[in-house]
């Protein structure tokens, strides 16, 4: 009491950490101080060290000094004498406060248990100081050189908006992913089904498989799964996570047991709950299951009264539409289209009326249809935005997006898509045209304006184009970045060259930038625009390809060998109008060239 009494009668104005270069606070931890609260002060510390060169004690806080600045970091008395009160609940999402009273500074949030609250208000203090981190390599974190450094008059209590914000690219521990507040609860594993009852079993146990995937409704393989999760949680206190999601590429099991619950999606959900049924008793509290639900399972019970455990949380994989949001009406083209957004929503809002908790499976993965976007720019901050604001809006508590793997080279033509994509999973109400012109203008001092316009045309690009795909998948490339976008992205580029002013480290980013662009462009070149157009069961689509076969177009749309698939030419006298052709053609547009004639006769050709 005697030491926040002198905190608050303490200095004038607000107090320094460093001045002249000299030191002026103290970290302060608690006496036994846990190991996120040990980790949280040593990092203040040390990038306080980066910013001033000054290196501030970390003390206890039986041993606070009686003058100068204290931080206060983690669960302390001190936090407790200002009335910092932070839930120590693992059900609860991260959260954390900051609050200045006098010469007197707490940084605290729940910690434990994967919970890193301390660790995040740490680095938003120190994002208000100017420091910035914009991807894994150094020479994109920004931390200002400075010979004084005070805080300001605060008091914010923030509280992350999903319980788990994961983008897979970025590792939750790091640098990177601490300073943009990814974690929250423990990580997901994907396809455990596949090792927790493996297909080897099969000669051993030949009626717990049908069509190569384990009979999730028999009691023996439940039984069977229930054993190993109590294996797991013997003595352990730690909460447990446990993923049972099913791999369906395997085939999907028909048996007495499967159609005595219903479809593939009400299968999932009695296999969780029976699951959590079995572990309950004796490890109550202790555990949660998690099932993804995509594919076979994507198609939500059609009785939405069905027992479900509480431990239980479905993630719904997004296989719709990627360019644009779920809340954006279908265009006409949209409508035909097998996975558009209307078709997302509906199975989504199934999910949702059963009452099991909700995450989101997404993918940021545009490399798996055409491999070129490994090395392609994407950004789609507003799709990215107005998904988070839908999930949050319907009560979705997790988000895992799974990404192409990436290198360095990578993050330099996403960061403002994952950047982005992390600040909108703890908080959907941002502006992500702020949020990205503040990164700009951290990056890019003087060129600021210019790089967020050159940030902005290449999303524009994607959120505008009339193409779309499903899944995973983003349009061929040559749709979305035209000659007349590379060419405007490259003048923006230039633009922004000559306003770097003296800094070597903004002129080397734009130089970065103007390389990825320039490969970006050398990829495109590579490809040159043609024009084709198709039909299947009267959905009407265009494409960009270089050349073109039945198989390319199978591959384009996912189409799969055993549907019926005609291509069409255009009318001569009015290429508005198409017919149906004998043949299967493919029709070189611009000029009428046939590239490619099949005739559904040929025995080497499938229908």
């Amino acid at each position: 009491m005697l030491l926040l009494a002198s905190g608050c009668a303490g200095l004038r104005g607000d107090p320094f950490v460093v001045r002249d270069a000299q030191s002026g606070a103290t970290i302060v931890v608690a006496d036994t101080p846990s190991a996120t609260a040990e980790q949280a002060a040593e990092i203040l510390r040390d990038v306080i060290a980066q910013m001033t060169g000054q290196t501030l004690a970390i003390v206890a806080e039986s041993e606070a000094p009686a003058d100068g600045t204290l931080l206060a970091v983690g669960s302390t008395a001190i936090a407790d004498g200002m009335g910092v009160q932070i839930p120590r609940n693992p059900s609860e999402n991260d959260q954390y406060v900051i609050r200045r009273r006098g010469r007197i500074v707490v940084l605290a949030g729940n910690d434990g248990g994967g919970r890193e609250g301390s660790i995040y208000a740490v680095y938003d203090l120190l994002q208000r100081w100017g420091c910035g981190w914009y991807a894994s390599d150094p020479d994109w974190q920004v931390i200002p050189r400075v010979n004084h450094l005070r805080v300001p008059d605060i008091d914010v209590r923030k509280t992350a908006a999903f319980d788990l914000r994961r983008i897979r690219a970025v590792a939750p521990q790091s640098a990177v992913g601490r300073a943009w507040r990814l974690g929250g609860a423990l990580p997901r594993e994907t396809y455990t089904l596949n090792t927790l009852v493996p297909r080897k079993l099969r000669a051993e146990y030949p009626d717990w498989f049908d069509a190569g995937q384990p009979d999730i409704c028999h009691p023996e393989v439940i039984e069977h799964v229930v054993q190993q999760f109590k294996a797991r949680l013997e003595g352990q206190r730690e909460f447990l996570y446990f993923d049972i999601s099913l791999n369906d590429t395997y085939g999907w099991p028909d048996t007495q047991h499967t159609r005595a619950i219903g479809n593939p999606g009400a299968q999932g959900l009695f296999f969780a709950t029976r699951i959590a049924d079995g572990l309950r008793p004796v490890y109550e509290d202790r555990f949660a299951i998690g099932l993804c639900v995509g594919g076979l399972t994507h198609a939500p019970p059609p009785d939405t009264a069905l027992e479900i455990a509480p431990e239980v949380t479905v993630f719904f994989a997004h296989e719709g539409n990627r360019i644009t949001p779920w809340d954006a009406p279908d265009t006409p083209e949209m409508d035909g289209f097998l996975k558009n957004q209307a078709w997302i929503r509906q199975r989504f809002h199934g999910w949702h009326d059963t009452g099991v908790t909700l995450g989101i499976h997404d993918y940021w993965m545009p490399g798996t249809l055409h491999p070129e976007w490994h090395d392609l720019p994407w950004i789609a901050l507003e799709t990215t935005v107005r998904n988070a604001r839908y999930w949050h809006r319907y009560d979705v508590r997790y988000v895992d997006i799974e990404t192409d793997d990436a290198l360095d080279d990578d993050w330099l033509i996403r960061w403002p898509l994952y950047y982005i994509g992390a600040r909108t999973l703890w908080d959907p109400s941002i502006d992500p045209d702020d949020v990205l012109l503040e990164a700009c203008a951290h990056l890019f001092g003087p060129a600021a304006q210019e790089m967020f316009a050159y940030y902005k045309t290449l999303e524009r690009a994607m959120f505008e184009t009339p193409y779309f795909q499903q899944d995973r998948n983003l349009p061929a490339p040559q749709k979305v970045y035209t000659l007349e976008i590379m060419a405007k992205a490259g003048e923006q580029l230039a633009v922004a060259a000559e306003r770097t002013g003296s800094d070597e480290r903004i002129a080397a980013r734009i130089s970065r930038e103007t390389e990825q662009l320039e490969k970006a462009a050398a990829i495109l070149e590579e490809s040159p625009r043609v024009v084709y157009r198709a039909y299947l069961d009267d959905k009407f689509m265009f494409w960009h390809e270089p050349e073109a076969t039945v198989g390319t177009i199978r591959r384009l749309f996912g189409i799969s060998p055993h549907v019926p698939l005609y291509i069409f030419q255009p009318d001569a006298d009015d290429e508005t109008r198409v017919r149906k052709a004998d043949t299967i053609d493919v029709i070189k547009l611009t000029d009428g060239t046939r590239l490619l004639t099949e005739t559904p006769d040929n025995p080497d050709v499938k229908p």
